[in-house]
């Protein structure tokens, strides 16, 4: 038994003992990458087999779409060199799953020879997340509305009170106190119409910055959530799907939620091909997604025609699905419309968010790594595939 070789078994029977589903994987010449075993709690979870992996790629074992994702994640792990941290999603037995995996490289005599792998599952996680995100988006439309009336009533009130104050000065400037208390009235009611509109001053502030406290903007890999959906709706890559490698900075469960939703569109009507394409806008992007397929209804073809009308009066049962996250978008000040056709045929469907591109680089269909940081670019050094 060579060193590599007792290594690998002593990760085995170290990962058997742990009670968290996990992997390892062997780093070959060329960064070959293959499945060395599949730990206990990884089969009871999943209802998948050791023995099936044991010694394959992943393109051996898997659907091939599902192989191209994975695969671009475990390369990753060797590119940085370092623990890989991220959040995926898989179909396993028929179900989607959600998993935090964490790629942990292991080195001998300097050289990367394994790669251990450990994911929790985080459905539950991700199911709340996106039920609770519904019905925030219920009660911040609820909440909008009482914005709406408070910032209506407010400036309604301040005109009144300046005037009061500005009346009250008026009197007070060469009043004669009489003795009688009038002067100390006029002077309390200044004081209560000033005190009035820096109530109505603070009211407006914390309106405002419960505003911006709505939005929980992160840095998100549109390319990593593109690909892990095309593993789930095009498994066996029967579709050419290609999407930039870029990264933004903006609210993640928004963009999953309205990414999922063009991306099954474009799917159930393409013939062979779907785009995604990126811009910057004044306030922050704009999302293009293109396919071959026919197009959308007459009546609904025009670019640039909001569809928001059209999903309301329930024309098109495909065009329905983006019920839900035309909602999302348009509260948040955005929305989505049809564009231009990218093809000779087909629909490109376009959505606007606010946030940012941190950035933005054409990748092509067989192009299927995850977007690497410009920090990850410098240093990195070795070959993914």
């Amino acid at each position: 038994m060579t060193p590599k070789q007792r290594w690998l078994s002593s990760l085995s029977l170290a990962l058997n003992q742990m009670d968290i589903p996990g992997f390892l994987l062997s780093v070959g010449p060329g960064d070959e990458i293959l499945f060395e075993m599949l730990n206990r709690a990884h089969e009871r979870v999943t209802g998948m087999r050791s023995a099936d992996f044991a010694g394959k790629s992943p393109h051996e074992v898997l659907p091939h779409r599902m192989a191209d994702t994975v695969l671009a994640n475990y390369s990753r792990c060797l590119v940085l060199s370092a623990p890989h941290e991220y959040e995926e999603v898989l179909s396993i037995g028929g179900m989607e799953t959600w998993w935090q995996t964490v790629l942990s490289p292991v080195r001998g005599d300097g050289d990367i020879f394994a790669i251990v792998g450990l994911a929790t599952n985080i459905t539950a996680r991700k199911e709340a997340e996106h039920n609770l995100r519904s019905h925030l988006q219920e009660l911040s439309e609820l909440s909008k509305d009482l914005e709406v009336i408070s910032s209506n009533a407010a400036d309604q009130l301040r005109a009144p009170l300046r005037q009061i104050k500005r009346l009250n000065e008026s009197l007070v400037d060469g009043f004669e106190d009489l003795g009688d208390g009038k002067l100390e009235m006029l002077e309390v009611s200044s004081e209560l119409a000033e005190s009035a509109l820096a109530l109505l001053d603070d009211m407006w502030g914390t309106l405002q910055r419960a505003e911006k406290k709505r939005s929980h903007v992160v840095d998100v890999n549109l390319a990593h959530i593109v690909d892990d959906y095309a593993a789930l709706l095009d498994p066996h890559s029967k579709l050419q799907i290609e999407r930039p490698q870029a990264r933004l900075l903006c609210e993640r469960s928004i963009l999953e939620v309205v990414l999922r939703q063009l991306f099954e569109l474009a799917v159930e009507h393409a013939k062979s091909r779907i785009e995604f394409f990126i811009e910057a806008s004044n306030v922050g992007f704009n999302i293009f997604v293109a396919d071959d397929g026919p197009s959308l209804d007459p009546a609904t073809s025009t670019a640039g025609k909001s569809l928001s009308r059209h999903v309301s009066t329930g024309k098109d049962s495909g065009s329905n699905k983006l019920g839900y996250a035309i909602r999302m978008i348009e509260h948040r000040g955005g929305k989505v419309w049809l564009d231009v056709p990218r093809f000779d045929t087909g629909a490109t469907i376009a959505f606007s968010m606010s946030g940012l591109i941190l950035m933005n680089l054409p990748s092509s269909s067989e192009d299927v790594r995850s977007a690497e940081s410009p920090a990850e670019k410098i240093a990195s050094s070795r070959k993914l595939f």
